[in-house]
């Protein structure tokens, strides 16, 4: 499939030669596990370990380096301190929900996951401050304009 060669062109190319990775299975199978699960708080702590990586550097920097060739993107927990938004896990979302498509090995076809990637998409082309919410409930998405929540968005 043409999209499958895609994604190993963004992993070769765009990253791996790029940053100088050279476990390249490693990195190909940690960017299959977050675009198979997306909407889901992750961190680089509770993924050390996990592909034969165990510093929680490298897995952010592996973060990063997905985010900087346009792959996945990650939203934030809500707080008003900046320090507990870096600390608290991050939700991922796809940039391309073909790429999610074509690599899910999913027996279910998670329609409410990629639903929620889709509304994310959506709302990142019009906000640039995106939040999830999460304490006694959760909210999916808190859009902030000017320092204040504006919108909370719930999808389901």
């Amino acid at each position: 499939m043409i999209i499958i060669a895609l994604l190993d062109d963004i992993l070769v190319k765009d990253i791996a030669i790029r940053h100088g990775v050279r476990d390249l299975a490693s990195l190909k199978q940690f960017a299959l596990y977050l675009l198979s699960n997306l909407g889901v708080p992750t961190s680089a702590n509770k993924l050390t370990g996990m592909f034969g990586i165990k510093s929680a550097v490298t897995i952010s920097d592996f973060f990063s380096y997905f985010q900087d060739a346009s792959l996945i993107d990650f939203v934030p927990q809500f707080s008003y301190s900046l320090k507990a938004q870096n600390r608290n896990p991050k939700k991922v979302y796809a940039m391309d929900m073909g790429l999610v498509t074509a690599i899910s090995t999913s027996f279910s076809e998670n329609l409410g996951r990629k639903l929620e990637n889709l509304v994310y998409l959506h709302l990142r082309r019009k906000y640039t401050s995106i939040h999830y919410f999460k304490e006694k409930g959760e909210c999916d998405f808190l859009v902030s304009q000017k320092g204040k929540v504006s919108r909370a968005i719930q999808v389901c």
